[in-house]
């Protein structure tokens, strides 16, 4: 989709200061096919034809065209100097683009681009251009708060952050499915947030997982460290814990007609406050029924986030090739049926709080 033609200056001996710097890329739906954003560091190198952000750095250039390629082409004419992709951190891609299909192909478009490898991926509830526009509480260049905020939320159980190199490494298996970040955009707060995940079935968007769902699926991919929940108790009221040093070990097998998913998580409990007594003055039966219940919440969870993979066929898990490596065999059984299969997986899940 993208050619290497377009930028064949780059192979020649340019000089930083000969070229202008892009820190973003979007992809919108259009009337004519798509919508292409470029933010770029602000410099004398753009013409009157940019839309400068006041508040910051940044210019941010768009074109509605056919093709990616096409806008790039367009987007340079309106530059005095070649873009340069090498700084590049962040392309996002709007919800509407995606549940189109228009992600096919489009992680190896980026690194034809000669982008950073560690480039990220995301989607937008609303457009992509409103995302590179955002103001990120003033921020000198928006995209680098949106990639620290990506990584913060990660950290949170709300977000994961995914490179161009980790999408390319999901396409290239035919069953492993892709799950991406998505961000939308307060007008009151004039910065992005990160509501939910994305989650794919090949090259579209399917579904939206949020909240507890988001949760559930870092816990079992093994991508959340800590994380806190809210425990409801007849005996202490409502208990807020916090878990860490959580480890996952994901297993898949073929048990008579059926995909069986195993997970086994452990993980320490941190109690952080309890309604009807201190911290410090729970017993060791308080103790127990917190790890009891802490562990039925864990396990629910990840059942719940597991089933709504498995409903929309985002295989996010590795099912498939992890069952390809440990049971070749039963793997060339289901194969050719695998959708089907994973439709239909069971999850086994054990939590253990230590």
């Amino acid at each position: 989709m993208v050619v290497c033609a377009v930028f064949s200056s780059f192979f020649s001996p340019l000089h930083l200061k000969d070229l202008v710097v892009t820190e973003a890329v979007g992809l919108d739906k259009s009337d004519s096919g798509i919508s292409l954003c470029v933010q770029l560091l602000n410099t004398n190198a753009v013409s009157t034809k940019a839309e400068a952000n006041q508040s910051n750095s940044t210019i941010t250039l768009q074109s509605e065209c056919k093709s990616i390629t096409q806008g790039f082409e367009r987007i340079q004419t309106a530059l005095s100097k070649n873009m340069y992709f090498g700084h590049n951190k962040l392309f996002a891609i709007s919800a509407e683009c995606a549940q189109g299909g228009a992600f096919k192909n489009l992680p190896y478009s980026i690194s034809s681009l000669d982008s950073r490898s560690d480039i990220a991926l995301c989607i937008t509830r609303c457009e992509a251009l409103t995302v590179l526009k955002s103001e990120e509480n003033n921020a000198r260049v928006p995209c680098e708060s949106i990639i620290n905020l990506i990584k913060s939320n990660e950290k949170n159980g709300t977000s994961i952050y995914v490179s161009a190199v980790e999408a390319l490494n999901v396409f290239e298996n035919e069953t492993d499915d892709l799950i991406l970040p998505v961000l939308d955009y307060s007008k009151e707060d004039k910065a992005c947030f990160c509501p939910s995940l994305a989650l794919f079935d090949s090259d579209r968007l399917v579904r939206f997982a949020d909240g507890e769902n988001a949760n559930g699926i870092l816990l079992i991919i093994g991508r959340l460290s800590r994380c806190s929940m809210e425990l409801e108790t007849n005996e202490l009221g409502k208990v807020t814990v916090e878990l860490t040093n959580i480890k996952t070990k994901n297993d898949t097998n073929i048990i008579g007609d059926d995909v069986i998913f195993s997970t086994n998580l452990s993980f320490k409990v941190n109690v952080i406050s309890c309604e009807r007594k201190g911290v410090g003055e729970l017993s060791k039966e308080d103790t127990k029924l917190i790890y009891k219940k802490t562990e039925e919440q864990v396990e629910n969870l990840c059942k719940s986030s597991f089933d709504l993979c498995t409903k929309c066929g985002c295989d996010c898990f590795k099912c498939a090739r992890r069952l390809s490596k440990q049971n070749p065999k039963a793997y060339l059984s289901v194969k050719d049926d695998w959708d089907n299969y994973f439709a239909n997986a069971k999850a086994d899940i054990t939590a253990c709080a230590e």
